[in-house]
């Protein structure tokens, strides 16, 4: 953590990666008073966008962006800190091989002041963010903003800091792999939240919307699979639903037979296609909510079919 870091400085040992990289994530208390977590508004007149390939926007319009990835890095890295890093801890996460680290870490932050407009950001040792309301950011969209529906949570796309790479920064590099878990995480369950909170209120239109980007986010997970066939028999596409199950399924049978280890119990859906149970088929109630009927097979079926089934 922070104070481990500082600690190694101040005994004059460089810290480990793994010390680099604990840094908390992903609750700046700090935002919640600077830039806007809602979803991006008239009174917002600049946007940082993390989530797919960085970019900044003022006015509607795009800027152009800070010169070096590292700064891209630095940028991300301040927005997502649970507290205001040290300027050492920086210097050794971003710029340990520079042969001046903490002047080039003065360099990156009075480049992101002067990408972002913002003379009095990024200032103090620890570095205190210190953006303004009218800055929205679409990560915090995700750790900060209020629960529920947000149109915005339909435009993220990608991974956080999407094809950005550096080179020997072996600390940010461990961060940087947990925190787009988080980020990726955070945003499907924001997205099926929203889905309940819509199908509880009856709009089962915009339920669909936000189901479906549940499942181009994580394709792999049967419940999100299983909100977007709830939201269409809701809003009536009874078709629609069924269908959805049955790419669930085969998507699911897939991974089984990419994955699925020796001698493992079968799931409903893997023994429905073996033969050793039968699904009478899908229900939904009014509701909406999705009833299955399984039958075991007859005890009067051979045993030894069964196991061959099973094989």
């Amino acid at each position: 953590m922070i104070t481990t870091s500082r600690a190694s400085a101040h005994a004059g040992a460089r810290p480990t990666v793994a010390e680099l990289a604990a840094f908390p994530l992903p609750r700046a208390a700090e935002q919640a008073e600077g830039p806007t977590t809602r979803g991006a508004s008239s009174d917002v007149t600049t946007q940082i966008r993390l989530i797919g390939p960085p970019a900044i926007e003022r006015g509607g319009r795009p800027v152009p962006p800070p010169r070096g990835r590292k700064a891209w890095a630095l940028l991300c890295y301040l927005l997502l800190a649970d507290r205001a890093p040290s300027r050492r801890h920086l210097a050794d996460l971003l710029l340990g091989n520079a042969a001046d680290p903490l002047g080039a870490l003065r360099w990156l932050l009075a480049e992101l002041r002067r990408t972002l407009a913002a003379p009095d950001a990024f200032r103090g040792d620890p570095v205190r963010t210190a953006l303004g309301a009218d800055v929205w950011v679409d990560v915090l969209l995700l750790t900060h903003g209020p629960a529920g529906p947000d149109a915005s949570l339909l435009e993220l796309d990608g991974e956080l800091l999407d094809g950005v790479q550096l080179a020997a920064t072996p600390g940010f590099d461990s961060w940087l792999l947990v925190a787009r878990h988080q980020v990726a995480a955070t945003h499907e369950a924001r997205l099926r939240d929203a889905t309940a909170a819509l199908l509880a209120a009856g709009q089962a239109d915009d339920a669909v919307r936000y189901a479906a980007r549940a499942v181009a986010r994580n394709p792999l997970a049967e419940g999100n699979h299983d909100l977007l066939a709830r939201a269409f028999a809701m809003a009536g596409d009874h078709t629609a639903a069924r269908r959805q199950l049955v790419l669930a399924g085969e998507l699911r049978r897939r991974e089984l037979d990419d994955a699925g280890p020796a001698g493992s119990p079968p799931t409903t859906a893997t023994a429905v296609r073996a033969g050793t149970t039968r699904a009478s088929g899908a229900r939904w109630d009014r509701a909406g909510v999705r009833t299955w009927s399984v039958t075991s097979p007859s005890p009067r079926e051979p045993r030894t079919r069964l196991r061959a089934a099973d094989r």
